[in-house]
């Protein structure tokens, strides 16, 4: 046999042996791809804080009976109400009632009772606000901020282009046991439309502002309307988003 055909000879070996080399390791590779070896984790899993300054403010037995216990909402109970940023509104005129009768307007059991500012210190806290609500035997408190924002440009020939976003937070407070059962965020966005030509007053803008905080309060008083009748059961359509705050 002479020296060409041992070369083809010895060169169809290798791509053969090459061949079955790789099948099979693609084979075990795949065959490691479809049954994965089971992996046990056997890490402590934790049932209280290691760090030790998370204990200033409330130890961790009291922690978990706070999470591992449920409250009684009472029905046709007293809702204090306080707006926590106040601050701003203070200038426009008749807020106050207007926030107020918002959320009272869609209160079917429940009275609204505002939180006169005699009972309110300059510095709010969780323990003011539950003997405040005491003081007028409010077994709820409804508290709410406003996070709103203008974005305007100003024109020279044309009306000025005003736009506004923002959104009001309601949360509830169960003055006995000093925790916040519900919460909602409503997120208000929209545009001025005012005079055709000309520039846009503060006074306009401020008063679209406040048919927007009304209309947000009007919402979040109608969800917590539902949350009350429901003896504490969020609806399934507002749970995921009103519960994590």
């Amino acid at each position: 046999m002479d020296a060409s055909i041992h070369r083809h000879l010895a060169a169809a070996l290798c791509l053969l042996t090459c061949a079955l080399a790789g099948g099979c390791m693609g084979g075990a590779r795949a065959g490691f791809a479809l049954q994965p070896q089971p992996q046990t984790d056997k890490r402590e899993v934790l049932r209280e804080s290691l760090f030790r300054g998370d204990q200033r403010l409330i130890a961790d037995d009291e922690l978990g009976r706070v999470l591992d216990a449920t409250i009684t909402i009472p029905r046709q109970a007293r809702v204090a109400v306080h707006n926590i940023d106040d601050w701003y509104y203070r200038a426009l005129p008749g807020w106050r009632g207007k926030h107020m009768e918002a959320i009272a307007s869609q209160l079917t059991d429940n009275a609204a009772v505002p939180i006169p500012a005699l009972l309110m210190p300059e510095r709010v806290t969780i323990a003011e606000l539950r003997v405040a609500a005491a003081r007028l035997q409010c077994e709820l408190m409804l508290l709410y901020t406003v996070d709103f924002h203008l974005r305007r440009k100003n024109r020279v020939w044309r009306r000025d282009d005003v736009a506004y976003f923002g959104s009001v937070t309601g949360m509830l407070f169960h003055v006995r046991s000093g925790v916040f059962p519900f919460t909602a965020t409503i997120d208000v966005t929209g545009t001025y439309d005012g005079r055709e030509h000309g520039r846009v007053e503060r006074d306009e803008v401020d008063d679209a502002r406040m048919r927007a905080t009304r209309e947000a309060l009007g919402e979040i008083g109608r969800r917590l309307d539902q949350f009350l009748r429901s003896g504490g059961a969020l609806p399934p359509q507002a749970t995921e988003q009103e519960a994590s705050g």
